[in-house]
């Protein structure tokens, strides 16, 4: 084997560089797909969290209380003030899921205070959680 074999081994520079750049591009690929999940999870909570909060006023305006509870399917929720369904939403992404952790239903007082609980929102890769506070009912995204 002398300096000019033909059939040295090795990559050569040009095989290296399109080895890089395909796995460049498939990065980016996989970042921007998990990094779209993990907004759609914070999009959710964030509409979870405005329809809490509106239950909570509502509870506090109407004067009677009113309840947060989940569907069976995990994919929406029920919003009711006594016997009475206010509203019912259902996610448009297939892949969402809301997991109530302390129970079955979370209730707003007239007074502003709730029995509490924490909510925990799946999308495919990302998973937020939501929490309200028993004391003041004040509903917060973590």
């Amino acid at each position: 084997m002398g300096i000019g074999n033909k059939y040295a081994q090795g990559f050569t520079l040009l095989e290296l560089l399109v080895v890089i750049a395909l796995m460049s591009v498939i990065f980016t690929v996989l970042s921007v797909s998990f990094s779209d999940n993990g907004r759609a999870a914070r999009t959710t909570a964030l509409e979870l969290e405005a329809a809490l909060k509106k239950t909570r006023l509502d509870a506090m305006f109407r004067g009677r209380s009113s309840k947060f509870t989940a569907l069976e399917n995990k994919r929406g929720y029920v919003i009711s003030a006594g016997q009475d369904v206010v509203s019912e939403h259902m996610f448009k992404a297939e892949d969402v899921s809301i997991d109530l952790l302390n129970g079955d239903h979370i209730s707003f007082y007239p007074n502003g205070r709730s029995n509490g609980g924490d909510i925990k929102i799946s999308v495919q890769h990302g998973t937020v959680y939501l929490f309200v506070d028993p004391l003041t009912g004040l509903v917060e995204v973590q």
